[in-house]
């Protein structure tokens, strides 16, 4: 295994009885003890930690230095803690960039879709500027976390278009900074949640984040090895509506001011038919 950004902390490690015969296949670990998956009571498996297992069955089948360049999922029903949560990935391979197409199951019926795209390393973030300066870690209750040490932004500042939080530096005490080489995508994905979870609390209705999330997305052109350089997640504050019911907000991630990621998230409006993690 050579993905760049696995994790190292045994604590970490989300799957079991991996198998790589002739598809890649395993079971998700719930740890309902872990402190960052379930930093409070939940009446479901967290998307994240779906994210998690999904990400770490395409790491584990990594055989040169790759890093995470992408991860897509669409949620279609709530995962349950009463039964084994089961994942198979279909991979294929092109100019350097290697596809894990990940089904998680539950009971056999489908609850989540997961794309995770490796992408081969030849260079990293080159940036060159100051060490992040001190910032002050925003309030646990409006990220909707009981322990501060899962808090990985500030106070994000808000205007009427536009959201902009700085990404504070990782934490031992924070098992989601865990990374052996790079900065782990779905730490950073997890920064672009924080804020939503911020604006939801700021303007509860109609500009929250609905309760229903139904996909998100992170994509990274270059991994960042230094979590000590400064990052921010600017990005959107009100939603684009679609026909179909949907909401989406979307941010980039820059590094020393400049963009190398970008996430988004893909919400149904309370009532719809459709669940999700």
């Amino acid at each position: 295994m050579t993905a760049l950004d696995r994790r190292q902390d045994p604590r970490n490690h989300v799957l079991r009885n991996l198998a790589t015969d002739r598809r890649l296949t395993a079971e998700l670990v719930v740890d309902r003890q872990h402190p960052f998956f379930f930093d409070h009571p939940l009446d479901h498996v967290p998307g994240l930690l779906l994210l998690e297992g999904a990400t770490q069955l395409a790491q584990s089948d990594a055989r040169r230095p790759q890093f995470v360049g992408s991860v897509t999922a669409r949620f279609e029903k709530y995962a349950l803690f009463n039964e084994t949560i089961d994942l198979s990935a279909d991979r294929t391979e092109a100019s350097g960039r290697t596809r894990y197409d990940v089904a998680l199951a539950q009971d056999g019926r489908t609850r989540a879709h997961v794309s995770v795209e490796l992408v081969d390393f030849d260079r990293d973030f080159a940036g060159r500027c100051a060490r992040r300066a001190e910032v002050h870690p925003c309030p646990p209750g409006p990220l909707n976390k009981s322990n501060p040490e899962n808090v990985l932004i500030s106070e994000p500042q808000v205007t009427a278009s536009s959201v902009r939080a700085h990404i504070l530096s990782a934490s031992g005490n924070c098992l989601l900074t865990d990374s052996i080489c790079t900065v782990h995508p779905l730490f950073m994905l997890e920064c672009f949640m924080q804020v939503q979870r911020y604006l939801n609390a700021q303007h509860p209705d109609p500009g929250r984040m609905r309760d229903i999330l139904t996909g998100v997305t992170f994509s990274q052109i270059l991994p960042v090895r230094d979590s000590s350089l400064p990052m921010t997640v600017e990005g959107t504050a009100d939603f684009m509506f679609s026909q179909n019911g949907r909401a989406s907000r979307t941010a980039n991630i820059a590094v020393c001011g400049s963009t190398f990621a970008h996430c988004s998230i893909l919400t149904a409006r309370t009532g719809m038919r459709r669940k999700s993690a």
